[in-house]
């Protein structure tokens, strides 16, 4: 049970890339067009609140923010993006851009997880090395972008994303199997006998 406590962030960082690289794998299209919908209604909420916020401001400090054609404008983009979705992705791959990044961003934080088993002389920064050397590829590939179509970018990135899932879940069932030998004060351990010496 303290192991699924040490390990919750990542249990839902790892069941979150293994829903979304599912989704993504069987329909990549009738997600993407979710997320633009999605974005296009928060675009539209901040488009309305800043129009709003200039209606109940006094006039000098109004003609200083340029609320009013800001808001229009988010307005717009909000309604463009929610009635005509198809265009959106169509004639552009940047949800899948955004994808690339948040993996690349996973990767980075698995560098770090790396490196810090490293230092700490811990076991597993093997495989932990290797997960984060695979996220930090699979992004480089989503954000280049050698796919003619972005239906197979979004199936590479759904497929890519599944592949990172379970081995986020192997490395922390390995992780809690090295803990439980260890009695679980591993690190600790090491480190008061370090001290002592």
């Amino acid at each position: 049970m303290e192991n699924l406590k040490r390990y919750s962030m990542q249990i839902i960082e790892a069941a979150a890339e293994l829903l979304l690289g599912v989704v993504l794998l069987i329909d990549p299209k009738g997600f993407t067009s979710a997320v633009v919908v999605v974005a296009g209604a928060f675009a539209l909420v901040a488009g309305v609140v800043s129009v709003v916020k200039y209606l109940g401001t006094d006039p000098v400090s109004a003609m200083k923010e340029h609320a009013l054609s800001s808001g229009l404008f988010f307005v717009a983009v909000g309604l463009f993006c929610i009635f005509k979705t198809s265009w959106v992705i169509d004639t552009f791959s940047a949800v899948t851009v955004l994808y690339g990044f948040v993996t690349l961003v996973f990767g980075f934080v698995k560098i770090q997880n790396t490196a810090d088993l490293l230092r700490l002389k811990q076991r597993g920064w093997a495989f932990c090395g290797v997960n984060a050397i695979l996220t930090v590829a699979f992004a480089a590939v989503m954000l280049l972008n050698p796919f003619e179509t972005l239906d197979m970018l979004c199936r590479f990135t759904g497929a890519s994303l599944v592949v990172i899932a379970v081995l986020d879940f192997a490395a922390m069932i390995a992780g809690a199997v090295v803990s439980r030998k260890r009695g679980d004060r591993g690190v600790l351990e090491e480190e008061d006998h370090g001290d002592e010496a």
